[in-house]
This record gives structure tokens, sequence and C-alpha cells, in this order.
């Protein structure tokens, strides 16, 4: 009796952990490799929204659903726009308001589970739910790796860091914008856009009425000459406040940061 090969996936965010749960629940043997120590290591970011023909049909296709469903914020879909002097451009959030007053027309996935438009979800509540819904032995933590060497053109050796390699012929690379497993592919290295961004947190005991008030229930984006404030609302009474600058390559060296406040 042979044995098969198990599909290597590189890092355990929603993509990777997704094509997990799919292989699993067919009974293809997958191993998801993942730097962080454990699942609770660091923050995963603020909310996505979930597409009718993408997020939700996986979700509903993996039988997930269900469960993902009382972490959705239908309402955190809502986009609100203005510039420097508080002139609104777009409010969708009075608009969402009348809509919600009766039912969408539709048979979409979504639509059929009772869920409207296009949800929010945090991306750690997603991420925890598939981490739940895979057998705890498919993922393997604190496995950072430092080179993907090819072998041949079927076999690729992956060398961790503190770790022994590993090979494997069925390799998905699943590891951000500076992937290991890319350079595989093509020579392309990620290009600087231009902007920066920077990630704040308003906790929910520093979060006024006032403030909330004006951002809405979704995301508030203030944009002029060349700069952006864009907070949003997530789950739990949390803000995400993203501050988003046109500025040379080299801007934060010549300008770090405060050593408390990384």
């Amino acid at each position: 009796m042979t044995s098969t090969q198990p599909i290597v996936v590189v890092g355990a965010g929603p993509s990777g952990l997704l094509l997990a749960k799919y292989l699993e629940q067919n009974h293809v043997p997958v191993v998801v490799y993942e730097s962080d120590p454990h699942a609770g290591y660091r923050p995963q970011g603020g909310t996505l929204d979930l597409h009718e023909d993408t997020g939700l049909l996986a979700l509903k296709e993996t039988g997930l659903l269900g469960e993902a469903r009382g972490m959705m914020r239908s309402e955190g879909e809502a986009m609100k726009v203005v510039d420097k002097t508080r002139k609104i451009w777009l409010d969708e959030n009075v608009q969402q308001d009348q809509e919600q007053q009766g039912p969408r027309e539709g048979r979409g996935i979504g639509q059929q589970d009772g869920i409207r438009g296009r949800p929010e979800i945090h991306r750690t509540d997603l991420r925890n739910l598939l981490i739940r819904s895979l057998s705890p032995s498919n993922i393997k933590w604190d496995h950072k790796i430092h080179s993907i060497i090819p072998l041949s053109q079927t076999s690729y050796q992956l060398n961790f860091v503190d770790k022994p390699s590993t090979i494997t012929s069925y390799l998905v690379g699943a590891d951000g914008a500076f992937s290991l497993a890319r350079p595989l592919l093509h020579d392309i290295e990620p290009q600087y856009s231009g902007i920066s961004m920077y990630e704040l947190d308003i906790p929910p005991s520093n979060l006024t009425s006032h403030l909330e008030a004006y951002i809405g229930k979704g995301a508030l984006m203030m944009l002029d000459e060349g700069k952006a404030v864009m907070p949003q609302m997530n789950s739990g009474r949390k803000c995400k406040v993203y501050l988003a600058l046109k500025v040379p390559i080299d801007w934060q060296k010549l300008h770090p940061l405060p050593e408390d406040n990384k």
C-alpha cells in the first residue's frame, strides 16, 4: 500500500487555509507551513469584504458559511468619502439604511442565506474559523522558510529556520507579497507604488460616540492633497485607521517612527 505525498501550502493566511480546507474535505493530503509560532501571534489586519461568487461561495462550499455568518457585518460595506473641508462626496450609509428596511430581490448564495450585499468580516475571525475547521496536524506552526530550492522540474526542497528541511512535488505559495515561492515562476519583484500606509488601532474604550457616528457603519475616506486618513469600523466597536502618504520609498528611513509607537 502506497501513501500519497501531501500538497504543501506555504502560508496560513485566508487563501492558504481555504485551499487546505478544500483539499482536506476532499480527502487530499495537505500540510500548511506557517512562520508564526501560533495562531494568535500577531494581528491579522482589518476587515475584508466577501463577494457573492468568491468569498461567500467558498465558505458555502466548505460548509463554513453558517458559522461565518455570525461574524459578518453587512453594514460594514458602507463607504463615506470626504475632503479636507469635510465636504461629503459620497455617503452610502443613508442608502444602506433605506435598503435594509425591505428584503432584497435575488437568488444568490448570500441572499438565500439572509446575507445582504458584500458583508465585511474581520480577517482574524475568518482566519481562526478556517484554522478551527482543519485537522491540527495539517498546520505546522513556527516553520519559517528561508529558501526554496528546485531540485528538478517536479521536486522542491523547503529549507526552514532551525527546522529540518522537507521535499515535495506539490507546492502552493500563499505567502504574500514577498513570497519565497513566487520566484520559482518568474523574476518579477514587487514594486513600490509611491504610497506608504500606516495602520493604527482605536480600542472601543477610546472610540468616542461622535467619531463613531462620523465614520459611519463601514469606512470613511478623507482624501486630499495626496494624503488620506481612512478609519474603518471593525467588529466589537474596534476601529482601524489607515494613514496614506505619497512619499519616496526611503521616506520612513529618513523619518523613523518613535520606537515606543511601532
